[in-house]
């Protein structure tokens, strides 16, 4: 048998000697001779035991580990809702989240963080690894508020998110990070400048485009985020606002960052083709071998410790009652 605690075993020891000496003095003691006493203290020893973590033997593991930081950089600007994509029977921003998923499902065991682009330019999710939660948070994402969704700026976006990459990478030294951009292209200030150090910190990744070159109408979005079956008009026509994808911009992103475009107009588009890009990185790493994995026994302490203590609960609840009564 072995231990796995995190705490000096020594340290565990003494408290459980402490608790043998209380059970002797219990049992010499006359007047502390008592059932609620040893239940007590026997309460006691089995947490000490649970938390010395006792072990025997040990059983083989998958694991499954990458040495990459994946960061998905997300235009979540109103242009997003509009409804041109897998012959005009979904959103963008739907499209967006679907391929944001199919990543996640590429990269098991990497890391995970989420930059985006409404109200203003923020890092919506830190690095983590847990891809329930990263694939509950893209199920999340869609256009905001209308009325204060900001105008596009990549630039920007891109800025905040370089600033983010950088730490990551000074922190996690052994760790390769990829940028995922999603967006339609439209960029109101004219603006699709990259950081000049951004490309230089990253091993891989893809611009990804959406929307057609004939564009649509952009929908509304309401307070509550829903969206709506009237559009948003131009300024001075007051004609519903059509958008359409603009792949100069995206083209030139890519270029900047030392990453490939890749159109995502159609039902039609392989989007598998996007495997291709890691190899050339080299950024991958996969470890599916069996790993020995102590077979941990604390379990049973502490579930003989609960039963004791829910037992030592009613006592005291039976005892109450019966005082209660006896008062009355």
């Amino acid at each position: 048998m072995i231990f796995a605690t995190s705490i000096p075993l020594f340290i565990l020891i003494t408290a459980l000697l402490l608790v043998l000496l209380g059970l002797l003095f219990c049992v010499a003691k006359k007047n502390l001779r008592k059932a609620k006493s040893f239940r007590r203290l026997g309460i006691v020893a089995l947490l000490i035991l649970a938390t010395m973590r006792p072990a025997v033997g040990a059983i083989e593991s998958e694991r499954e580990l990458s040495n990459l930081n994946i960061f998905f950089v997300v235009d979540n600007t109103g242009s997003m809702a509009v409804q041109d994509m897998d012959s005009e029977t979904k959103f963008r921003y739907e499209k967006a989240s679907e391929d944001m998923k199919k990543i996640v499902g590429l990269f098991p065991g990497a890391r995970y963080s989420i930059f985006v682009l409404d109200y203003s330019s923020y890092q919506a999710m830190p690095l983590i690894g847990d891809t329930d939660t990263v694939v509950s948070y893209i199920d999340g994402l869609k256009p905001k508020n209308s009325n204060l969704s900001q105008d596009s700026d990549l630039s920007r976006l891109l800025s905040v998110s370089a600033e983010h990459i950088k730490k990551s990478s000074e922190r996690f030294e052994e760790r390769n990070s990829l940028l995922f951009l999603f967006s339609d292209g439209e960029d109101s200030n004219g603006d699709t400048r990259v950081p000049d150090d951004l490309s230089s910190m990253l091993s891989g990744g893809a611009v990804i485009g959406y929307g057609s070159p004939n564009g649509g109408p952009v929908r509304k979005v309401d307070s509550k985020n829903n969206i709506e079956n009237s559009f948003v008009q131009d300024r001075g026509s007051f004609e519903p606002h059509i958008s359409k994808i603009n792949e100069q911009n995206l083209n030139k992103i890519a270029s900047n960052l030392g990453l490939t475009y890749y159109r995502r107009s159609s039902a039609e588009d392989k989007f598998t083709d996007i495997k291709n890009f890691y190899n050339s990185a080299n950024a991958f790493k996969r470890d599916d071998a069996k790993i020995k994995v102590n077979n941990e026994l604390y379990w049973i302490p502490m579930l003989a410790a609960s039963f004791l203590l829910l037992f030592d609960f009613y006592r005291i609840l039976e005892s109450l009652l019966l005082e209660r009564r006896a008062a009355k």
